[in-house]
């Protein structure tokens, strides 16, 4: 009896595991087809998408294999071109509209925003500067297995990658057994494994792999690998120690797949290999397997030691909708952000799927009006309404107008707080209306004809009606315009991180403008005696600005650079808040 029991809370206890959380599955890439072709979502055409990543401000790239190019899926959904000249395989380093790549797999990005490209059948590493240059790093032709600085480094096979704290980049040699370590000035030497194929835990070359093919780095630095004929994933700590972290039976967590038939880590099926990949959540607690063979998404709860398939239902095929009911062809890449929004190759489907949480369900008449009303026994006095919604909403209301008449603008697109509303449009008489919550927000507003205008507006919570006119300026030959939150870091050229996401809208907003050239100005003061040492470093980061607008679409033709140094202050330059404003990026309209 007392078994019994225990069975049955066991029971109820997998089972509150699993409806814990649901997922929903869809396809963001790619129709099922292969072939190529840049769109939109579905409407894009992939073949054989086999390596994925993330950037730093979280847009989604992938290796197209059969396609030899590196691809980027925007925020809107569309699907570009990256890097490689579609269909052309072969070797060839240069700008990346230009490159050659041979079916490209793995692809990670380093802390500076270069990304690293594992070219599977030149068995050699490949970088892509933010600036656009492709250079081989590491490897050369034909394929071996030797240590060294750049292509005095052999590889066979290199199929997957990741990148540590420190910006080294480990590479998984498939056909090696082995996983290498390349450091930032190109030394390529041997983590773990030796070269020969085999199943044994131990510290670097004593331990043993076969057919490693997915790999994974977490917020500490451990490395996490599907050891795929093995059947199994295995930890590397960063002294180079491997042990096995999941055995194919699960043993040491609790197995909550006998709900999904009791599905097991494969990563083959009965046709040929059909890989598989591995990643971790931002946080190290959560990770998530993507196993070819069995078509089915593992999640692994790192801390309270479970295991689940969490999307798929096993079968071969091409079905979104509830994540236990889809169906996935040979999923062979996996990532995963903070939100558990999880993005998968789908090889033999030849389209990139992704999986997010159901949304938990609103309880019923959350905030709405509740009143109270006593017994008709008693007399009624007024009827009580307790404010149930804390989330209260303002009024910001304004027109648009052009600054140098006064004039009012109609029809304008305002975009207020991007990737949280949506774009509200001016009316005819160029009036707009939003109903906002209290706090800061930002206003932006990107049209033909007029210079960008992006604003920090401030709501006051006890203000209820805020009246913000939105006036834009024309542009004209000889406007200048300081570009905002754009910064480099200290007497470098190095743009800081958050300066990418600003410079994308500016890039955006040139190419809804073609017709308009700008020069990039550059402003610096870094206290040197010698005033050619500010006109260097001026130069220079304007140069940086203007390639970066350049691997972002801008045409090249619409932008020049010129660096001023400190001859162009435009505040106190004794204080520190003037030269923070006299250390400046700005564009200048010199054609319309």
């Amino acid at each position: 009896m007392k078994k019994l029991i225990w069975i049955f809370i066991l029971c109820v206890f997998l089972c509150s595991i699993i409806v814990a959380q649901s997922y929903v599955v869809s396809t963001v890439a790619g129709n099922g087809t292969p072939g190529y072709r840049d769109e939109v979502g579905v409407k894009s055409i992939i073949n054989g998408p086999n390596g994925i990543c993330f950037d730093r401000l979280g847009n989604v790239f992938f290796a197209d294999e059969n396609n030899h190019v590196i691809r980027k899926i925007h925020a809107d959904g569309t699907v570009s071109t990256y890097a490689g000249v579609p269909k052309q395989a072969g070797k060839l380093d240069g700008r990346k509209t230009t490159a050659l790549f041979n079916a490209p797999h793995g692809l990670c990005f380093d802390k500076l925003g270069n990304l690293y490209v594992a070219d599977y059948n030149n068995h050699v590493i490949r970088k892509i500067t933010i600036l656009g240059t492709v250079s081989t790093v590491a490897g050369s032709l034909p394929a071996g297995f030797e240590d060294g600085q750049g292509e005095k480094a052999k590889f066979h096979y290199p199929i997957g990658l990741a990148v540590d704290s420190k910006n080294n980049v480990y590479i998984l040699d498939s056909h090696n057994n082995a996983i290498r370590k390349m450091t930032p000035d190109g030394t390529v030497t041997t983590f773990a494994g030796n070269g020969t194929p085999g199943f044994a835990n131990g510290k670097g070359k004593n331990a043993l792999f076969d057919g490693p093919i997915g790999i994974c780095i977490d917020m500490y630095d451990n490395l996490y690998i599907v050891d795929a004929n093995n059947k199994a994933i295995r930890k590397i700590t960063p002294d180079g120690t491997v042990s096995t972290y999941l055995h194919t039976d699960f043993r040491g967590f609790t197995d909550s797949t006998i709900y999904y038939n009791r599905k097991r880590l494969n990563f083959a099926s009965s046709l040929m290999n059909t890989g598989g990949g591995v990643a971790v959540s931002p946080d190290a607690k959560k990770l998530y397997i993507a196993d070819g063979g069995s078509n089915v998404i593992f999640k692994v709860d790192m801390e309270k030691k479970y295991v689940t398939v969490i999307a798929g239902s096993g079968k071969i095929g091409w079905r979104d909708g509830d994540a236990k009911t889809a169906m996935f062809n040979s999923p062979v890449e996996i990532i995963a952000d903070a939100q558990e929004s999880i993005y998968i190759c789908d090889y033999r489907n030849n389209c990139i799927r992704k999986i997010k949480p159901k949304p938990a369900p609103q309880p019923k008449n959350q905030n709405q009006e509740v009143v109270i009303v006593k017994p008709k026994s008693e007399p009624q006095p007024n009827p009580i309404k307790p404010q149930i919604n804390t989330n209260k909403t303002y009024i910001l209301q304004g027109t648009v107008k052009d600054k140098n008449t006064g004039n009012v603008i109609p029809n304008i697109p305002i975009q207020i707080d991007e990737n949280k509303t949506q774009p509200i449009l001016s009316d005819n008489n160029g009036r707009y209306t939003k109903e906002i919550t209290f706090g800061k927000h930002v206003l932006k507003v990107q049209t033909q004809g007029y210079l960008p205008l992006q604003a920090d507006i401030i709501i006051p919570e006890k203000q209820y009606e805020n009246v913000y006119d939105i006036f834009l300026e024309k542009i004209e030959v000889g406007k200048k315009m300081v570009l905002k939150n754009i910064h480099f870091e200290p007497n470098s050229t190095k743009l800081a991180d958050s300066s990418y996401k600003y410079l994308q809208d500016f890039a955006d907003y040139l190419k809804k403008n073609p017709n308009v050239k700008v020069r990039i100005n550059g402003h610096t003061d870094i206290g040197s005696k010698n005033e050619q040492d500010n006109i260097n470093l001026s130069e220079n980061r304007a140069k940086v600005v203007m390639l970066y607008l350049i691997t972002q679409g801008v045409d090249k033709k619409q932008l020049s650079s010129k660096g001023f140094g400190s001859s162009q202050p435009i505040a106190d330059n004794a204080t520190s808040e003037g030269r923070a404003k006299n250390r400046r990026t700005e564009f200048e309209i010199i054609e319309r």
